[in-house]
């Protein structure tokens, strides 16, 4: 019950592969029939109390929350805000993070107001934080912009007491029309935020081993299941063996965790490369009864593949021993976006693991050739004839080792970066194509719309030329006209309408902005204006530091340059989010981009920050060095836009000055000729890739 479509569990949106309470598995689809009544999950049934808060108004308008007696008295009550991570989640930005709070007590539902800044009403009256209102069936709760109403044990019977004789399903499809497009628009911006979040949490880890517990944190703070395991699959000679790595219970000390999972789930998720959600699997015909199930008293759990690109790592998975449909199929995608996620994240750690063995391999190489070396040297002493050659030798040497650790830690600095934009940019592309599809609900339906309201208020000018055949009935049409102010109505129609329209070229405007920004034609040499990819890089960062930073743009008329365009927008984040980093407190940025001799194309970024001191300047292009603190950078940003820019023809120079800022200046030609682009070992890399 983490977010608004996500309570009764009366749908299944379309969308991936999952595993339905009744034991059915497919590629999405609806779990009751259009125009049927929606039936109530198995956890419904029992001697329990169970309620129902259902959203009348608010962007979560059409969401029904369950409200079970053993599940609130087992949280010690549910909490309602907009927090991601409360029982509850309404979005609304009139509501507070913590708004209000259900609980069960001597045999009633109650709530009560959390301090929150707008306050609680119940039926219109507002209550303090000190009082408690108990809830009775059909009472309306306000808050902030939400309106929500309280059912208790039937829905059906309490909605027809409350409204009529119009079912539960016509009844929240009414509440729905008109705010579906927008929780999904919402829910969908969400999880980008949360994704970004945990990739900024785990790209920095390395060790493989903290790697694994950062995610299982991640999982625990998101989904707070009873159970959690990681595992993954290991060659072992000829055998490939599923070997579990973290283990985690709710509440016990870490490391003492040990856990019996069923292994058809593993062996489903392992070979069909999808992911697995059982809403209650003790009841589940797919797992026909498994032993580790009955005897482990399994009721939720889900299981995501743990991969990188296309291999299969190992798996995710996490279980509730205590109630069934503790997950939703919101909460699988998510989990499922996790594992891919932390699949890159796992191979790049790995792969650190293996070039740090590398490097000890080289550093032993090392020192036995200087420890010949200086044998050889003595000989050289000994022998004034040989003495030349043998020297020779020696640089030679030297220069070939220094050239092949050069090549090695450029190449580990391109692999981390490589996976973790490739990571990076498919799920921003994805999430683009979500927020498209309630996009082109509202396009093809306005223009519809607003043909509709035109023919219907033509046909009530007709009416309003007809003249009645009695007085009488024209005083009650112009009496209920000036109750309704109609023609305010007809004046607010047409408003309503543009400031549709203005949502949806927003809508637009993000999709556009996402897609510029996760281009997957890095390897493909294609026209862009640097602009565009500059503003596209700004829609990502800003709304973080928006509140304490100014960015200042000044933007010539500049033509198209030829480039690969996703790698210039990985240099344009990397200098922006140092620009920003740098700023302690308020600050400005500015960006400047004009054209010189040439038709080459500058672009000027300067902050007001700390600046750089002048002994780390000779440095800052290196791979691997950082003066963040530990956790908070790889210090591979600048050594990587550096290669990009150098491969690319043009130049990157750094100005700074302590206490005072730094400017990045970036110097590109308007085409890659032939040369460049054959020698781009960078392109080459990524296409192999």
């Amino acid at each position: 019950m983490r977010s608004p479509g996500s309570g009764a569990g009366l749908t299944f949106p379309p969308e991936s592969r999952y595993h339905d309470h009744e034991g059915r598995i497919g590629q999405g689809g609806s779990a009751a029939t259009e125009g049927a009544p929606a039936q109530p999950p198995p956890c419904c049934e029992g001697p329990e109390k169970m309620a129902y808060l259902v959203v009348e108004k608010g962007e979560d308008a059409g969401s029904i929350f369950l409200l079970s007696e053993e599940e609130v008295v087992q949280r010690n009550g549910f909490r309602i805000g907009r927090h991601f991570q409360r029982d509850i989640v309404l979005n609304d930005l009139a509501v507070s993070r913590d708004h209000a709070e259900i609980r069960f007590e001597n045999g009633r539902f109650s709530i009560r107001d959390l301090g929150s800044k707008h306050g609680t009403f119940v039926n219109g009256r507002s209550y303090e934080p000190s009082e408690v209102h108990i809830l009775s069936a059909g009472d309306l709760i306000d808050l902030g912009n939400s309106r929500l109403r309280f059912f208790e044990d039937d829905p059906h019977q309490q909605v027809q007491y409350q409204i009529g004789n119009e079912d539960l399903t016509k009844y929240i499809s009414s509440i729905r029309n008109n705010s579906i497009t927008y929780a999904a628009l919402s829910n969908a911006e969400q999880r980008l935020s949360l994704i970004y979040e945990i990739s900024q949490a785990i790209d920095s880890i390395l060790d493989a081993e903290q790697l694994l517990e950062k995610i299982m944190d991640v999982i625990f703070e998101t989904f707070n299941p009873e159970r959690g395991m990681i595992g993954l699959l290991e060659q072992q000679g000829a055998q490939t063996l599923f070997v579990s790595k973290v283990t985690r219970i709710r509440d016990e000390e870490r490391g003492s965790a040990s856990i019996e999972i069923s292994r058809k789930i593993l062996d489903t998720v392992i070979n069909q490369g999808s992911g697995l959600i059982t809403y209650d699997a003790i009841a589940d015909r797919l797992l026909k009864g498994s032993e580790s199930i009955v005897a482990s008293k399994i009721r939720s759990a889900m299981c995501v593949p743990l991969r990188n690109m296309q291999e299969i790592l190992g798996v995710i998975y996490i279980d509730d021993r205590s109630h069934p449909n503790r997950f939703v199929k919101e909460d699988l995608e998510f989990l499922s976006a996790i594992g891919y996620l932390a699949g890159v994240a796992s191979k790049n750690a790995y792969a650190h693991k293996t070039i740090a063995e590398l490097n000890r391999t080289l550093e032993d190489k090392v020192a036995q050739r200087t420890r010949e070396l200086a044998q050889a040297n003595q000989k050289l002493r000994e022998s004034n004839a040989m003495k030349s050659r043998l020297i020779e030798e020696l640089d030679r040497s030297n220069k070939d080792l220094e050239a092949a650790y050069a090549l090695l830690k450029k190449t580990e600095a391109q692999l981390v970066q490589t996976e973790k934009m490739s990571a990076m940019g498919d799920l921003v592309s994805g999430i683009a194509h979500e927020i498209n599809n309630p996009a082109s609900f509202i396009r093809g339906n306005l223009g519809m719309l607003f043909e509709y309201i035109s023919d219907f208020k033509k046909l009530l000018h007709l009416y309003d030329e007809i003249e009645p055949a009695h007085p009488e009935d024209r005083q009650r049409i112009e009496a209920f006209k000036e109750e309704i102010d109609f023609e305010f109505l007809l004046t607010d129609l047409d408003e309503l309408i543009e400031a549709l329209q203005e949502g949806h070229r927003r809508i637009d405007e993000i999709i556009t902005n996402l897609r510029t920004f996760s281009k997957v034609d890095m390897a493909e040499i294609k026209p862009m204006r640097v602009q565009e990819g500059i503003d596209a890089t700004l829609k990502l960062l800003l709304p973080k530091y928006r509140q304490r930073i100014e960015v200042i743009k000044e933007y010539q008329d500049v033509p198209e340059i030829e480039c690969y365009a996703g790698q210039l927008n990985q240099v344009f984040m990397n200098i922006l989010l140092n620009a920003f980093q740098a700023i302690e407190g308020e600050g400005k940025v500015w960006i400047h981009v004009a054209q010189r001799e040439g038709g080459k194309i500058a672009i000027r970024i300067t902050d007001n920050g700390c600046g750089i001191p002048k002994e780390n300047f000779h440095r800052i292009f290196e791979p691997f060095f950082t003066t963040k603190e530990v956790g908070k950078g790889t210090g591979l940003g600048l050594a990587i836009s550096y290669g990009i820019i150098e491969r690319h023809g043009g130049k990157i120079e750094v100005e700074s000055e302590v206490g005072k800022g730094t400017t990045f200046t970036i110097i590109l030609p308007p085409n890659l000729d032939n040369e460049v682009e054959a020698e781009s070992s960078f392109a080459k890399f990524s296409r192999r890739t």
